[in-house]
């Protein structure tokens, strides 16, 4: 992919993480934060998938940044609303 290209690369990701960021949320408060932590490690192997893929035309490109942006919006999201769970009582405002 042409350099010139990374800014909009960048831009996509960071359009499908605020897009997925509030409803991966709601959706782990119905199924459990570990479980959607997993769909969004889920997420990262479906991105390794597709950069697997022989194929390096523009829909790939596209695949491979919506599947990273689906990851970065769920992995993000819940390792902050996980960790405090894990974290000693006099840890949690800092862990």
């Amino acid at each position: 992919m042409p350099e010139q290209y990374l800014p909009l690369v960048y831009m996509l990701i960071n359009l499908v993480h605020a897009a997925v960021a509030i409803p991966a949320g709601t959706i782990s408060d119905r199924v459990g934060r570990e479980r959607m932590l997993a769909v969004g490690y889920g997420f990262l192997a479906a991105t390794n998938v597709i950069l697997l893929i022989p194929s390096r035309g523009v829909l790939t490109a596209i695949a491979a940044t919506c599947a990273f942006g689906l990851y970065a919006g769920t992995v993000e999201t819940m390792q902050r609303a996980v960790i405090p769970r894990y974290a000693e009582q006099k840890l949690r405002g800092t862990a």
